[in-house]
């Protein structure tokens, strides 16, 4: 395999690393967005739930829809490094199989030739 094949798997696996931080961190300032919205509503974060069809609900939503954006936005990124790294890595092991075949094959020449 070649310095460049394993350079670029090594890259795009920096960057999945990259985009799994962010997601992580995206989702957790939705919570903390979450929490303040539900503190400066009712006094106190801990516990308070909303269903789902609620009014208090949606209005949650539109309170946090900056820090939700941001987490949907890096949901998708981390989506396109996964798939990134998954062509890399093809391509790599694509690489490794036509090389063994390659080696394999000059093996046997030699070995005929003694």
């Amino acid at each position: 395999m070649s310095l460049a094949t394993l350079a670029e798997v090594g890259i795009k696996a920096l960057r999945l690393q990259e985009a799994i931080d962010k997601k992580r961190t995206a989702r957790r300032a939705l919570d903390a967005a979450y929490t303040a919205y539900k503190q400066r509503r009712h006094g106190g974060g801990g516990g308070i739930r909303y269903d789902r069809d609620s009014d208090e609900y949606s209005l949650m939503l539109l309170a946090t829809d900056r820090e939700h954006s941001a987490l949907c936005t890096a949901k998708y990124d981390l989506g396109l490094a996964q798939r990134s790294l998954e062509r890399a890595c093809k391509r790599a092991h694509k690489e490794l199989k036509a090389g063994a075949s390659a080696e394999a094959a000059v093996r046997r020449i030699m070995e005929k030739a003694v």
